[in-house]
């Protein structure tokens, strides 16, 4: 009889497969491409350096000092000229001058103050670009983690139900080797206690015949005529059944 696979070993192979088409897809990074931008952004960042002519607070202070020493220098030199009749002299102008030069050397003291702060919005921008690439960097570690987790779950499912299969599948067939083992050595008894039966009945009847024989001879002696030996109907039986059955025994064995 041909192998069919049982109900179990059926469902056991149907689970497997299913959970084979579930496999997850190949990892796809929603921030690789992000982190790269701003790791590059980094590394191509030009080193501090500080343009005093283009900083635009400079030039706001720049603006004002210059106001107020020209405001400083026109009321010192009125001041002087008052003094004086109301006519400018050089002590005027003199004086005029020492107020505007104030005034600059003012805007001169903020310049340092100016470059520390120009070197701490470069140092808070590079901080920041460090703080967005780790914040994608860290984004995209806990996705590939989440996706490494769900694959590793997947193949403990996938190697979980492979092995049910195989199980459910190796005691199934083995059922039906053992059955049809069974079965033959079951098919093999019968036709060897056939054939012992048929040679047991031959022998019997063969030597059934014998002893009526033996018997007939002897009783015919004192006789003048002899008389044929007979067997009884049941041993003739036996005898033609034994011998046919035996035959056809040897025969089938030649084929």
């Amino acid at each position: 009889m041909a192998y069919n696979q049982s109900v179990p070993v059926k469902d056991a192979k149907k689970k497997l497969d299913e959970k084979l088409a579930q496999k997850p897809g190949s990892y796809s990074s929603a921030w690789a491409g992000r982190a790269d931008a701003a790791l590059d952004a980094m590394e191509s960042r030009k080193p501090f350096s500080y343009d005093l002519g283009a900083d635009q607070l400079y030039r706001q202070y720049r603006d004002q000092y210059i106001r107020q020493g020209r405001r400083a220098m026109e009321d010192t030199m009125g001041a002087a000229a008052g003094l004086t009749g109301g006519y400018g002299n050089s002590y005027a102008e003199t004086a005029g001058q020492q107020s505007y030069q104030n005034y600059l050397t003012q805007l001169s003291d903020v310049v340092p103050e100016l470059y520390r702060l120009a070197l701490d919005r470069y140092t808070r921008e590079g901080d920041d670009m460090q703080q967005q690439f780790e914040n994608l960097t860290a984004r995209e570690n806990q996705d590939y983690s989440r996706y490494q987790d769900a694959l590793a779950a997947w193949r403990s499912d996938r190697d979980y139900l492979a092995g049910d299969y195989r199980d459910q599948r190796d005691f199934d067939f083995n059922q039906y080797t053992d059955q049809r083992d069974f079965d033959y050595q079951k098919t093999r008894d019968a036709e060897d206690d056939r054939r012992w039966q048929a040679e047991f009945d031959y022998r019997a009847a063969k030597d059934a015949m014998a002893a009526a024989a033996k018997s007939g001879k002897s009783g015919g002696g004192s006789s003048k005529k002899k008389k044929t030996a007979t067997l009884p109907a049941p041993a003739a039986s036996a005898v033609a059944g034994g011998t046919l059955g035996l035959l056809a025994l040897r025969k089938g064995a030649t084929r």
